[in-house]
């Protein structure tokens, strides 16, 4: 049987106090955007934008959805990040639905002038409504409209893109492309990646949720 080897105290206590630096840093540079009124540079300052305009402080808001201020602090102020699913029950924790798209950034045109065999070429005509059989992973073809992440799976194929040319053009590899669409959901840094590497404009959908018939 192999006993586990033990943590050394100093290495351990070493470690600890230079989280917490780091997280002081973070607290420290949230409150100089605040001063500063560059709130809106962070990724996550249209939640603090909808609670703070409906009459919520940050305590009362954690307390409505149910979790600590600490913990909603880490999300908004140290990580400045939480899954989206995250998101959808903190916004339903004061009535409140969300959907997200990615606006633009999808068309790759086709090379309509070109060389080939030293002859130049022009390619005329119209190619809307022409669309290429999916060539997507099942995975992907599996996420429907009552999936979280269909908006992703739909902004893939309006690109014509495969899933190994996404992911790369995103930056991270196939198996987080896959992770994120098996278990229907991703962080919102990742959803702010794709639209910075892709140059489409993350637009959030907030409605009041409809209330279920009895």
């Amino acid at each position: 049987m192999t006993t586990k080897p033990s943590i050394n105290p100093e290495k351990r206590k070493e470690y600890d106090d230079a989280k917490r630096a780091n997280e002081k840093r973070k607290r420290e540079a949230r409150r100089e955007e605040e001063t500063s009124g560059r709130l809106e540079e962070r990724r996550l300052a249209f939640l603090v934008n909808i609670y703070r305009s409906l009459g919520y402080t940050q305590q009362t808001f954690a307390k409505t959805c149910g979790i600590s201020p600490q913990l909603l602090n880490w999300y908004i102020s140290v990580t400045d990040d939480c899954q989206l699913s995250r998101l959808e029950a903190m916004l339903a924790s004061i009535g409140l639905s969300v959907s997200v798209t990615l606006d633009g950034g999808r068309k790759r045109d086709i090379q309509t002038e070109g060389t080939g065999n030293g002859v130049r070429y022009r390619i005329e005509g119209t190619f809307a409504g022409i669309r290429p059989p999916s060539r997507l992973p099942q995975y992907i073809d599996d996420c429907t409209e009552q999936n979280r992440l269909h908006f992703l799976r739909t902004f893939i194929e309006d690109r014509n893109e495969t899933a190994p040319e996404f992911a790369r053009t995103c930056g991270f590899d196939l198996t987080s492309l896959r992770y994120y669409f098996v278990h229907d959901d991703l962080k919102l840094s990742v959803l702010y990646k794709i639209a910075k590497a892709t140059g489409a404009e993350i637009v959030w959908k907030v409605n009041p949720k409809e209330k279920t018939k009895e």
